[in-house]
Parts: structure tokens; sequence; C-alpha cells
């Protein structure tokens, strides 16, 4: 048999929880108070809270052995795919000439290739990756490729396609701290 409610109480029950309605003035007063404050704490910091002052929280650095921090406004992030020996064997039907790799010499010569121009880019990272994205799902190399500011993707681009060979758009990520564009 159901139980009545309790009715000597007023509130909600709500998980379970009986929370209780004010049933004084002050009562009320300091829910209001309590709410008044919440709405201003919210409101200062979204008011305070500049795209500025995020990007301090993600930030490039080099830290060096005196525990000083060398900041990287200077520059920013390219991310972008290229191919590998595993490509061709993912038996997709739409890879191109270049993208089918017999061993990954091409893949390391390219990495030198990259490490030649050193007064524009710092260093690179690459992880061997599987994925799809216009086309089938093929295996490669994500690579992540920290440059100058006055390297441009049109000079990256330009890089990618003679060493490659490629002639169709290639997908870039590009990662800013203080905005490249």
């Amino acid at each position: 048999m159901p139980t009545k409610p309790d009715v000597s109480h007023p509130g909600v029950e709500l998980l379970g929880q009986k929370i209780s309605y004010p049933t004084t003035k002050w009562g009320a007063v300091s829910v209001l108070g309590v709410v008044l404050g919440i709405c201003i704490l919210v409101a200062l910091l979204t008011y305070w809270a500049k795209p500025k002052d995020v990007r301090e929280f993600i930030q490039m650095g080099i830290v060096g052995l005196n525990g000083k921090v060398e900041s990287t406004h200077s520059q920013y992030v390219i991310q972008f795919w290229t191919p590998s020996a595993k490509t061709k064997s993912a038996n997709a039907t739409d890879l191109e000439e270049w993208e089918k790799l017999d061993s990954d010499d091409k893949v390391i010569k390219f990495g030198e290739h990259l490490r030649v121009d050193k007064e524009h880019i710092s260093g690179f990272r690459r992880y061997e990756v599987y994925g799809a994205g216009r086309a089938q799902p093929k295996y490669g190399y994500w690579w992540v490729l920290t440059v100058s500011r006055d390297y441009t993707l049109p000079e990256f681009v330009g890089t990618y396609r003679s060493f490659w060979g490629s002639t169709k758009p290639i997908y870039v990520e590009v990662l800013n701290e203080g905005g490249y564009w």
C-alpha cells in the first residue's frame, strides 16, 4: 500500500532527498542571497574571462635548466598526414601513385628535408595512424610540425607538394597561440 506524502513540511523531493522551502522571511532572504551571490560570481567570471586569459592556460613553452619558461609566441604548429609503407596495404582503391611506398625511406627523407630549414622549422613529431577523411580508410603518418610565424602555410604546401608530388588539396590543422591569421 502506498504511503501518503508528508505534508507537514513543505518542500520538494529530488533524487530521494527532501529539500524544504524556507518557512520564514529570513529563510527566503538567505536563499535569495545565495542565488544572487552565485549569479554575481558567474557574471564577473564571464566578464573577466577574455580569450587572451584562456590562452595563458594553453601555451607552448620551453623550460630551461634553471626552470625559466621561454615563451614560444613566435611559433605555431602545423599538423598534416603523409603516406607510410603500410598505406598501400590498406587495399584502398583511391590511392595515388605518390601514396604507394615500398618502405619508409622516403618518409625519413621527408623529415630530413624539413629539418634543413632550421631557420623556420623548430622540429617535428610523427605518429603512425590509421584513419579516414574524404578518402577511404588508410594507414600513414600524422606529423606535428613547429614553425616560426614567418613560415607561411603556402610555403609549407609548396614544400609538401614538391617533395611528395601531390596535386590534390592538402588537409592541415593549424594550432595557433596568439593568432597566425
